[in-house]
């Protein structure tokens, strides 16, 4: 049975783009009551995209970067920052990021990669340098913040299952332990658990196996400051290219939409969250749909302060 959204989360999530006739449209989905939607209006995005990267800077501004328009598909190079309620443009990508990843480095700004091998480094005042360059090719990745100095970069492709860690300080890498399962179109997100605090997984869900060529259920994690990842209880349903977020206190994380299984691919709208209790992880689908079924679009978690739902 679904379960009730109460008290699941804290903060709101902003669901943005997708490859979905409504792409260009704006969900802010609110979790203290299981029935009703966020009344706070979000002007539309100003672009059809799927494959974008979203970071929460200042701890109240949403940047949305990269990807691509998934009717005519053309490059978007442009990041749009959502301030005071409207959109405004930002700091340019140099090149194509589809599908992009990104993190935050300090209050101004972030790293965003995607489809090679150096990352752009932008900033709130509009500029764009060359960032740092990744050990590992660069396709369909995942990238985490795990705290203030360290990044994890963990491939999400086929035949590439290497995971780096990366210094933000000293701009370096470190290679760290190789994920179990090869998948691509996966979900990442960082999990701390609800009851030992301090104690973090990096989490990978979903995509497609290497193996089978398959959509797949399954979840590894990797806790923070070991040096294996281990299997993970299974998705409720399989489920690739869907969006992971955290939540603002960092003990739940939503995965949402995604398509199901080969061959149908059909888009989905639900909501599933994963929490650890004692080092007992485990998903739940929630009551709450999002209004649009949605595959490859970005989400994240914003303050309930900054965005109002009354």
């Amino acid at each position: 049975m679904p379960l009730f959204n109460f008290f699941c989360c804290t903060g709101h999530l902003l669901v943005i783009g997708g490859s979905s006739a409504f792409a260009d449209s704006v969900e802010l989905i609110q979790f203290k009551n299981s029935t009703a939607y966020c009344q706070h209006t979000i002007p539309t995005f100003p672009y059809l995209s799927r494959g974008q990267a979203s970071v929460l800077l200042q701890d109240k501004i949403p940047a949305i970067c990269g990807g691509r328009d998934f009717v005519t598909n053309n490059i978007n190079l442009d990041c749009h920052l959502l301030i005071n309620n409207q959109w405004t443009s930002g700091p340019s990508l140099t090149k194509v990021r589809d599908p992009a990843t990104a993190i935050s480095v300090d209050n101004v700004s972030w790293l965003v990669s995607g489809a090679d091998h150096n990352m752009d480094w932008l900033f709130l005042n509009g500029s764009t340098t060359s960032g740092p360059t990744m050990p590992m090719t660069d396709f369909f990745l995942c990238s985490i913040k795990i705290n203030s100095t360290t990044a994890i970069f963990s491939m999400a492709s086929l035949d590439d299952t290497t995971t780096y860690y990366y210094s933000i300080p000293e701009q370096s890498w470190v290679q760290g332990p190789s994920s179990k399962i090869g998948t691509h179109t996966t979900a990442c997100g960082l999990l701390e658990d609800k009851v030992n605090t301090g104690v973090k997984y990096v989490v990978r869900a979903g995509g497609q196996t290497a193996d089978t060529k398959q959509t797949s259920a399954s979840t590894e994690l990797l806790k923070v400051g070991t040096n294996e990842w281990i299997r993970g209880p299974d998705l409720p349903a399989k489920i690739e290219a869907a969006s992971m977020a955290s939540s603002l206190d960092g003990k739940s994380l939503i995965l949402s939409g995604g398509h199901s299984a080969i061959p149908n691919q059909q888009p989905r709208s639900k909501l599933y969250r994963l929490q650890c209790v004692n080092g007992n992880c485990q998903w739940h689908e929630l009551a709450l749909t999002m209004k649009t079924d949605r595959t490859e679009h970005t989400s994240i978690f914003v303050p309930e302060s900054h965005f109002p739902c009354n």
